[in-house]
């Protein structure tokens, strides 16, 4: 079956108001596609607002990230990105108006890998996970001071463990991927941000202990 990528906006008539006396705009398409979609990350800014979504892939069918951008009451036509590859990501603007986006590859060897969009076009991809392996998806991308963006991912090396990884940018160069997580855990599912302050914030759900599915930090 189709799923529609719909975005909704919260229509403030008093910013003091709580979100239960605010208003939603009317549910819209944007993602203009039969196709089976899914994993949509949203991220905004001053001005601007960027949606993404992924299409399935399998059955003879290429995987794809895709891109739409809202600028005043417009939706852009969705672009393609990182045809044959892109599966699930994660994407945040910077205070410079950059697109950062990570994602993971749905074919061998399954890496991850991080582009940079400047409004124009995107940077050759970075590989970030140098393992041989498969990725868990559902990576995870925030921006921190000075626009440094701060990265975490899981990761499988054989299916029956994953173990949650982080980096950052420093300067022109990814520092070495750092496991957060042991090595005899199922860790998947991480989330990043980072406060005013700096400090960088991660959860995750991990199968440890005698919770199969307890919410980590």
């Amino acid at each position: 079956p189709s799923i529609l990528i719909v975005c909704l906006v919260i229509l403030m008539a008093n910013p003091s108001k709580s979100l239960a006396a605010s208003v939603w705009s009317e549910p819209k398409d944007i993602s203009n596609s039969t196709a089976a979609l899914s994993n949509p990350s949203i991220t905004a800014g001053t001005e601007k607002v960027f949606v993404s979504w992924h299409t399935a892939g399998g059955g003879g069918t290429q995987a794809e990230v895709f891109l739409a951008e809202k600028s005043g009451n417009s939706w852009s036509s969705p672009l393609g990105v990182n045809l044959g590859t892109g599966g699930s990501h994660s994407i945040a603007l910077d205070n410079s108006g950059m697109l950062h986006l990570l994602y993971h590859e749905l074919e061998s060897p399954f890496l991850t890998y991080y582009r940079l969009f400047d409004g124009d076009s995107w940077t050759a991809p970075i590989e970030i996970s140098e393992e041989l392996g498969k990725s868990s998806g559902w990576p995870s991308i925030a921006i921190g001071s000075s626009s440094t963006p701060h990265i975490v991912w899981p990761f499988t090396p054989t299916g029956n463990n994953a173990r949650v990884y982080y980096s950052k940018l420093a300067g022109s160069v990814w520092t070495e991927p750092q496991a957060l997580t042991p090595i005899n855990t199922f860790s998947y599912q991480p989330r990043i941000v980072v406060d005013n302050s700096g400090t960088v914030h991660i959860v995750w759900v991990d199968t440890r202990g005698n919770n199969p599915d307890a919410i980590y930090y």
